[in-house]
C-alpha cells in the first residue's frame, strides 16, 4: 500500500481513483480489480463484512458500495484513514449503513462480532495469521 492524495468528493469516486492507482502501481500477478471482483462475488450473500488491515479503506468501500448494511473495520494504525473518515462516514449515514471502524489490534481484541464474510488483510506474516 502506499499513501497518496486523492481528490474525491465521494465515496465511490475515492473508491475508483484509489483502485486505479493500485492497479497502475502495483507488480503483483493479483491488481486490485482483479481482487475486488472476487470480493465483491462473495459479498452477493453477505449482509455484514468485517475487515481485519483496512490501511486506505478500499476492500471497506467496496464491501459498502455493495450494498452490505453492517460494516466492522479494524486496523492497528488509522492514519491512513483519518484523511478520508468523511467519505465513508457520509455514505455510511445516506446509505443506512451501521459502519464501525476501530483502531485495534485484532490478536487482542475480547470480542469480534459475527459477520458473514471476514477479510483479512493485515500483517502478512506466519505468526501474525496463525496468532
Amino acid at each position: 500500500m502506499f499513501k497518496t492524495e486523492i481528490n474525491a468528493t465521494n465515496l465511490l469516486d475515492y473508491y475508483t481513483q484509489l483502485t486505479e492507482l493500485q492497479d497502475k502501481n502495483t507488480k503483483r500477478f493479483l491488481n486490485a480489480s482483479m481482487y475486488h471482483n472476487a470480493i465483491k462475488n462473495v459479498l452477493k450473500d453477505c449482509e455484514s463484512f468485517t475487515e481485519f488491515g483496512i490501511c486506505q479503506g478500499p476492500t471497506t468501500a467496496l464491501a459498502m458500495l455493495n450494498g452490505i448494511k453492517t460494516v466492522r473495520s479494524y486496523d492497528i494504525d488509522l492514519k491512513w484513514y483519518h484523511d478520508v473518515a468523511s467519505l465513508f462516514n457520509e455514505y455510511a449515514k445516506v446509505n443506512g449503513i451501521d459502519l464501525r471502524v476501530y483502531e485495534a489490534d485484532t490478536i487482542k481484541c475480547d470480542i469480534i462480532e459475527e459477520t458473514d464474510c471476514l477479510h483479512i488483510d493485515s500483517l502478512h506474516t506466519y505468526n501474525h495469521s496463525r496468532g
